[in-house]
């Protein structure tokens, strides 16, 4: 299978007024960056969604810090490594990871 040309993600268009509007979140597809040195590429085989989400969708303090507006919005993940440029990492390894 060759390297895709993009990567398809989640960003987040703005925050949360107090209830889910359904436009906080917008669907993008964008130009897939070359590797760097200790870069992964991952095909996802799972994405895990939550209760954190609506708690990254707002400006509320968490565990974690904010997301802001224009970022991609964080999931647990499964997937597969597609392409690795890190020593500890080889292509066809499985890993979980939040993303």
């Amino acid at each position: 299978m060759s390297r895709p040309e993009t990567r398809h993600a989640w960003r987040i268009a703005q925050y949360l007024d107090n209830h889910l509007a359904g436009n906080e979140l917008s669907w993008v597809c964008e130009p897939l960056p070359e590797l760097a040195e200790g870069q992964l590429l991952l095909e996802t085989c799972l994405l895990s969604l939550d209760a954190s989400n609506l708690l990254w969708l707002s400006e509320k303090k968490d565990y974690l810090p904010q997301l802001p507006v224009g970022e991609l919005m964080r999931g647990n993940i499964i997937a597969r490594v597609a392409e690795s440029r890190h020593g500890d990492f080889a292509k066809g390894d499985y890993l979980m990871s939040l993303q």
